[in-house]
């Protein structure tokens, strides 16, 4: 139940203060930070998500030409 509730009480909240509005406008932005957030992955649907945009083995991504060691 701790899952539902927290994607649940954003539109509970927004529902109880502006309606029906405030429900369709919150979704719209967790629709756009999913969006931009398949973006940074190189994802372009939801049925192309899998288990390779986690890192593994405490793999860090590190941008070119920055050593890894730098950043622990």
């Amino acid at each position: 139940m701790d899952r539902a509730a927290l994607a649940g009480r954003p539109f509970a909240y927004a529902l109880a203060t502006g309606g029906e509005p405030a429900v369709d406008h919150a979704l719209t932005i967790l629709c756009d930070e999913l969006k931009g957030a398949m973006g940074f992955v190189g994802k372009t649907s939801l049925a192309a998500l899998d288990d390779t945009i986690f890192a593994r083995n405490n793999q860090a991504y590190a941008p070119e030409g920055v050593l890894m060691e730098s950043l622990v």
